[in-house]
């Protein structure tokens, strides 16, 4: 009845920006389309897709009885379709997700019982689908463990817009999304909002499946890019993960720079790849139970802490 009375009063605004997802824009919008409390409106931002993306959205326009609005912005970042769809949103309230996303029917139904506690921002946990391919597998067994979750992880965890509800007219006391930086756009809000004293809300049973990156070349690609804002944004200084990657690559320029001296000092370097290698591995082992992930794992994620790394790096030399 609750839930009845929140559709009756309450408009619900779902959005969402994308660029080149004509594989995965239709199963996307299905599940919105389908879920169990339908949002009043759609609004889909496109960064000026080259493919097919645009002519399936034009389709699912005619026949949906869910008015979808589409806005074309050619270049736009991500940030910057996010403050178009803010813009051009009615509903009280504003959900919003990434393509690559599948929501649970009821996702929308179980979110809004955050705003009935009388909370500004909701958010939910997502989960992996089924992995279809070996590096997906490894990738997935690196997102948040949200059944171990604490309290307090909970409280000083930063969402990802992937899967998120606010208060529109709160959410806008924040200001716009930065659109200097290509990514780590939301973890600035969510950092605002924190700072503000936004209430936040965690619908511990409201669940999406997002489906990995399926080769590690666009898997290393994006954890340097999303390093890249981090150092952009100076977040860098507060996470221990980044601190700890600065000083092993300070470690290791020294052990380059001294095998002039020494070949000894080739051992220091091996022993650090070593230890990054079985500690990372021995982690995807114990979240997989599979043993050759010992080595798999171990191995990519020697890869990623070198574009994780050096993305910071990069990001503190660059302006926002």
């Amino acid at each position: 009845m609750a839930l009845a009375i929140y559709k009756m009063k309450e408009k619900i605004t779902f959005a969402c920006t994308l660029f080149n997802e004509e594989k995965s824009i239709a199963s996307f919008l299905d599940s919105i389309l389908n879920q169990s409390v339908k949002p009043d409106e759609i609004i889909i931002v496109d960064g000026g897709s080259r493919d097919n993306t645009v002519k399936i959205i034009q389709d699912y326009q005619k026949k949906s009885k869910i008015k979808i609005k589409l806005f074309i912005l050619p270049g736009a970042n991500i940030a910057k379709g996010r403050n178009k769809y803010i813009e051009e949103a009615k509903g009280d309230f504003l959900f919003s997700g990434d393509l690559g996303t599948r929501f649970e029917k009821d996702w929308i139904k179980k979110m809004l019982v955050g705003f009935k506690s009388g909370a500004d921002i909701v958010i939910g946990r997502y989960y992996a689908e089924t992995p279809n391919k070996k590096i997906e597998e490894i990738i997935a067994s690196r997102f948040p463990d949200f059944d171990k979750f604490s309290a307090k992880d909970w409280e000083n965890f930063l969402p990802s817009n992937r899967q998120l509800a606010f208060r529109l007219s709160k959410w806008k006391e924040l200001g716009k999304f930065p659109e200097q930086i290509d990514r780590a756009d939301d973890t600035i809000m969510h950092m605002r909002a924190k700072k503000r004293g936004f209430r936040y809300y965690y619908a511990k049973d409201a669940t999406v499946f997002w489906r990995a990156r399926d080769n590690l070349k666009s898997y290393l690609r994006l954890a340097y890019s999303d390093s890249v804002s981090d150092g952009q944004i100076g977040i860098v200084f507060k996470r221990k993960i980044y601190i700890l990657e600065f000083l092993v690559i300070i470690f290791q320029f020294l052990m380059i720079l001294f095998l002039i001296m020494s070949p000894w000092f080739l051992i220091g370097l091996f022993l650090s790849l070593l230890v990054i290698f079985l500690k990372e591995g021995w982690q995807i082992y114990k979240r997989t139970k599979k043993f050759n992930f010992l080595f798999y794992g171990g191995m990519i994620m020697v890869l990623l802490f070198y574009a994780h790394a050096f993305g910071g790096i990069v990001g503190l030399f660059k302006k926002r």
